[in-house]
């Protein structure tokens, strides 16, 4: 299964222990496939660019008020069932 959802990319999170067993590869023993299931899910939206967030970062810690760096979005479990239902 890890060999299905595999991506070249992922090397760039693992990288090479030069070992010749964890070498970010569908074989390296670090990488395993989990099936979660989920009633709610809540993720983050970027709101700026890299450097507008550290911007907004620097005002909050200038300010001490939150910085406003990514709006949070929030599905509740309708929302995912039309999803698994639509693909969409």
């Amino acid at each position: 299964m890890v060999r299905k959802y595999y991506s070249p990319g992922l090397k760039a999170w693992l990288g090479d222990l030069g070992d010749g067993k964890h070498d970010g590869g569908p074989e390296d023993p670090r990488i395993c496939i989990i099936k979660v299931n989920s009633k709610t899910a809540q993720y983050a939206v970027s709101r700026r660019t890299a450097v507008g967030g550290f911007a907004e970062f620097a005002k909050g810690v200038v300010t001490g008020e939150t910085p406003q760096v990514n709006k949070l979005r929030h599905l509740d479990e309708a929302e995912l069932n039309e999803w698994r239902k639509t693909g969409r």
